[in-house]
């Protein structure tokens, strides 16, 4: 059998190396949390603008898809509008927290997939203000965006 020799080792070598003290910790950590608060409203405001502009294409979509699916079905579809959600047979999408709703609680797509009042829609936003005014009959929209904060 063949054995290995053992090496001892007669002094111990230390070496000193450089490592963060309590206060450089804590002012490191200070420094990253200012970073990343002051970001993070500039974050949330491009969320909020992203979430934003996919509501209003889900929206139009939606009633497209409403419309359409009326046409199809040649049955009346009732869209039930709240601040909440918007509901047809198709199903419902919520509206985001930050926007408001004001018009009808209800609108008829008829057999055809028009509309039968001239109602108009508003989403609001802090920011912005969609508006859709519906033509009679046709099932048609004019949709005007404005910002509110500039004239």
């Amino acid at each position: 059998m063949i054995t290995m020799p053992r090496i001892r080792i007669k002094h111990a070598v230390s070496i000193s190396l450089p490592a963060f003290t309590l206060i450089e910790s804590l002012m490191t950590l200070s420094v990253i949390a200012s970073l990343v608060l002051i970001t993070s409203g500039q974050v949330q405001s491009v969320f909020q603008s992203v979430q934003e502009q996919l509501f209003v294409h889900q929206f139009e979509t939606f009633y497209l898809d409403s419309q359409r699916y009326a046409a199809s079905q040649r049955t009346e579809n009732v869209l039930t509008l709240s601040n909440e959600h918007i509901q047809s047979a198709l199903g419902q999408i919520e509206i985001p927290d930050f926007m408001t709703y004001t018009g009808p609680d209800q609108l008829t797509l008829d057999q055809s997939g028009g509309n039968s009042s001239l109602a108009k829609l508003s989403f609001q936003t802090e920011e912005h203000q969609y508006t859709y005014q519906l033509y009679l009959g046709s099932g048609r929209y004019k949709k005007d965006s404005k910002s509110l904060h500039f004239p």
